[in-house]
């Protein structure tokens, strides 16, 4: 990525900022430009990254589980509203109890999310994430977004960097006790800004245990209090999902594990998918692998290495390793100096791959 690139998305980024959007630039534009240094078709992929964090920012929402939505929060009037499609894609986990009935089991798998926001998923992006002690899920749409977290711990939420109120130019009042439902909550809320419709948006930012033993912190940007409870209560407690990708590890060296998922779909993405993946631990040795949806280009000056059935191209800086299969841009990138994953483990993580035969179809994942 150009020096005069970098200096646009930093530019863009920070007059978002500054104009009173709740998002932290600095996160996404470092993600940007450090994957804006590598080969041109993963300048592409990164190009589309900070494009996607300027037109919007993430989302997302919780139900209370004594009550049980079962059609859509009804939209705002948007003069864009068409460009939001259904993304509730994520294939149910028959059999598996959702977080109301087993909070103990929230954030103990990554392949599962003990939750549902498949009434909100109406929308341009929706991401969910499912790692150790956490779960969380995004939905950005045309008339509201929301963040929503969910941990068998209120201490879990001290560190949320993707959430709204984390921003450093959004200050939030201290919070006050609300009732929702037969559940005592706290409130906090932002500083209002103006919307395109000429209405005043703020943060609600709502934290409390929907059953003992569970907590969760529900974000929504809207205009009213009373419409971030309606769009909260869109939330399912009592279902569960797979956290699937088109992409799966079938050989792992020995002793690594993979402890987290996570996924987002995006209406404007050439197969759904947009980007995605997962950690492999071993000890204190950490392994990034993402992928993300491309274009095909297959000018690359690289000498190929084999990975199993594939190609993959090792980056100078001897960290990151790339190839592409199937309209997927795929990444490991290492994570720790020291005693890292030797290439020889990560061309086996790589060769290993499971991919999915209908990469457009999540039903297939």
């Amino acid at each position: 990525m150009s020096a005069d690139l970098d200096q646009v998305l930093s530019k863009s980024l920070q007059q978002r900022a500054d104009a009173g959007s709740p998002i932290d630039p600095q996160p996404l534009l470092h993600v940007a430009v450090a994957r804006g240094r590598r080969m041109r078709a993963r300048r592409r992929a990164a190009t589309l990254l900070a494009a996607a964090a300027i037109a919007g920012t993430a989302v997302i929402t919780v139900w209370l589980p004594s009550q049980h939505a079962t059609t859509p929060v009804s939209p705002a009037p948007s003069p864009s509203a068409a460009l939001d499609v259904d993304l509730a894609k994520l294939p149910a986990a028959d059999g598996q109890p959702g977080a109301a009935a087993r909070p103990d089991l929230v954030g103990s798998d990554p392949g599962l999310l003990h939750f549902s926001v498949d009434t909100l998923a109406t929308a341009r992006r929706v991401a969910w994430t499912s790692a150790p002690g956490l779960e969380t899920a995004d939905v950005q749409r045309t008339d509201f977004q929301v963040y929503v977290a969910l941990a068998q711990s209120q201490q879990r939420f001290s560190a949320l960097p993707l959430a709204f109120s984390s921003g450093p130019r959004t200050e939030m009042s201290a919070p006050v006790g609300v009732s929702l439902g037969d559940r005592e909550a706290t409130l906090s809320t932002s500083r209002p800004w103006k919307e395109k419709n000429g209405l005043e948006g703020r943060i609600y930012a709502f934290e409390w245990q929907p059953v003992s033993g569970l907590w969760a912190r529900v974000e929504v940007q809207t205009t009213s209090q009373e419409r971030a409870e309606q769009i909260l209560r869109q939330v399912r407690f009592d279902q569960t999902r797979r956290c699937v990708l088109p992409f799966r590890p079938s050989s792992l060296p020995a002793g690594a594990t993979v402890p987290d998922c996570d996924v987002a779909l995006a209406q404007d993405s050439p197969a759904v998918f947009r980007s995605g993946g997962w950690t492999v631990v071993d000890g204190q040795r950490r392994l990034s692998v993402q992928a993300h949806a491309f274009e095909p280009d297959t000018d690359d000056d690289r000498p190929p290495l084999k990975a199993g059935p594939y190609h993959a191209y090792a980056d100078p800086d001897g960290r990151s390793w790339t190839m592409r299969v199937d309209g997927l841009l795929i990444t490991a990138t290492v994570e720790t100096r020291k005693n890292p994953f030797t290439q020889a483990e990560v061309l086996q993580i790589l060769g290993g791959l499971h991919i999915a035969e209908q990469v457009p179809d999540p039903g297939t994942w």
